[in-house]
């Protein structure tokens, strides 16, 4: 027989391996009964994908998260950020084709389009409603998410109760602009001499780096790790999907075709929508500018719009601020009780 000194290591190591080959989503406990937490696999027109919906009161309205990127999915960094919130909407994430769960080594770039991605989410937003017996979702998007969000809510606003966009996508081209002045500026603030010579002679092709480096991406990190360690401490993902979801990112941001307009948001002066519009911006977010929402916000129609500030966030409030980012989203359901938008 072994030492037990030698067997309890051994038996650490042998239940970590497992746990980082297996995914699941938490249970409640039996004191909720109306409640639902569920991974799961989804056939999206033609596609397997994956889905992690979340609520402890199938009552609340729906919200549906569309992430960023292309490619860049929210679900691994749920667990980080969305508790609170499952206590007050039955909370949907949807690894989007060719993202995280849903990447598939070896895949085709035919069906990698903004099309693509709107058909996926009208069959996975009918599938919501059908499921839940609801009329119409929240729908959230993030960054590229929220340029996928506003293309639907344009198309097709029926489906939904109220539209949140988080940092915003308005123009890419200015976008750089703004980028590019921002982080020259940082580096001669800090006397960087080194990055300021590789922002202006690399220039995008850095500049990602050099947005997490001068907070531009994330307040108070300096790289991308807060999202690794959140993801290896993701029950949802294994870990050999954590370390796939860069391959995801990659493919469908360089094969991604747009093809449902032609320019921007801003360009196309998609201004005017029939339902509650909600802009959550980060104070600090160089990624997608924060002057652009506002100017943006400015122009926007809608029944109900208003912008909603994260003073210690960039790019990522719901990752930076997650209490506050639960206590904006309760004042969204609040206006949807008050105008009897939902019960």
């Amino acid at each position: 027989m072994k030492p037990l000194k030698t067997i309890i290591p051994t038996a650490i190591i042998v239940i970590v391996v497992a746990c980082a080959s297996c995914a699941r989503t938490p249970q409640y406990s039996k004191r909720v009964s109306n409640g639902i937490a569920s991974l799961e696999e989804l056939k999206v027109n033609g596609d397997m994908e994956h889905l992690l919906i979340r609520g402890k009161n199938l009552d609340n309205p729906i919200l549906l998260f569309l992430h960023g990127g292309p490619g860049m999915p929210m679900m691994y960094m749920a667990h980080k950020f969305q508790k609170k919130l499952e206590e007050d909407f039955i909370v949907v994430q949807w690894d989007q084709r060719s993202s995280g769960k849903s990447f598939k080594e070896g895949q085709s770039a035919e069906t990698i389009n903004v099309r693509q991605y709107m058909d996926d989410a009208k069959f996975v937003v009918e599938h919501i409603k059908k499921r839940f017996n609801k009329e119409k979702v929240i729908l959230a998007g993030h960054s590229w998410g929220s340029y996928l969000g506003t293309l639907l809510i344009s198309e097709d606003p029926s489906s939904y109760l109220a539209y949140v966009g988080i940092g915003q996508v308005v123009d890419d081209k200015l976008a750089l602009e703004i980028q590019r002045e921002f982080l020259e500026n940082s580096a001669r603030a800090q006397q960087d001499e080194k990055s300021l010579a590789a922002i202006q002679e690399k220039g995008t092709a850095v500049y990602e780096d050099y947005l997490f480096k001068y907070g531009g991406e994330l307040k108070h990190h300096k790289s991308f790790m807060p999202f690794v360690w959140a993801g290896l401490k993701s029950p949802e993902y294994t870990w050999k999907e954590v370390f796939k979801v860069a391959k995801g990112s990659s493919f469908a941001s360089a094969k991604m075709k747009y093809n449902v307009i032609e320019g921007s948001i801003l360009e196309n002066s998609l201004f005017s929508f029939e339902l509650p519009v909600f802009y959550f911006t980060g104070k600090q977010d160089y990624t997608t500018p924060f002057a652009l929402i506002e100017d943006y916000f400015e122009k926007v129609e809608a029944p109900h719009k208003e912008m909603v500030w994260f003073q210690e966030s960039s790019h990522f409030p719901f990752f930076e601020e997650p209490m506050a980012f639960h206590n904006a989203m309760l004042d969204v359901k609040a206006y949807l009780k008050q105008t009897a938008a939902i019960n």
